[in-house]
């Protein structure tokens, strides 16, 4: 993977699910964010209840101050938009972004023990 996106969190633990966002998304693809929205707004229209799973609205702030719409998405949700990507390095976004989640996922299937 490319230096300059490695520092980046790929993937993170939301309560009992590992997302990432339409945000990290576009960063590490450079993508515009606005097109990977557009993406995922299409998607939501197509697929319904695929959408209902795997995206979630979320509001954030910009580096201006304004409220801006973004998305958290599941390993599925995120797998459906980025297999359509092309590029010279996409494959290894690709497989860094499914690494992350891979790691991430022993983390949230282990029984939680009250000490």
């Amino acid at each position: 993977m490319p230096q300059a996106k490695k520092d980046l969190k790929l993937a993170e633990v939301h309560g009992k699910k590992i997302i990432t966002t339409s945000i990290v998304v576009a960063d590490v693809f450079g993508k515009q964010h606005k097109d990977i929205l557009k993406i995922i707004d299409a998607l939501l229209i197509r697929r319904i209840e695929f959408g209902r799973r795997n995206f979630a609205p979320r509001d954030y702030v910009d580096s201006s101050g304004k409220i801006q719409k973004s998305y958290e998405m599941t390993e599925e949700g995120f797998l459906k938009i980025a297999l359509g990507f092309t590029g010279e390095k996409v494959e290894d976004f690709q497989e860094d972004f499914i690494n992350a989640f891979d790691c991430i996922a022993p983390c949230i299937k282990r029984p939680q023990t009250n000490a």
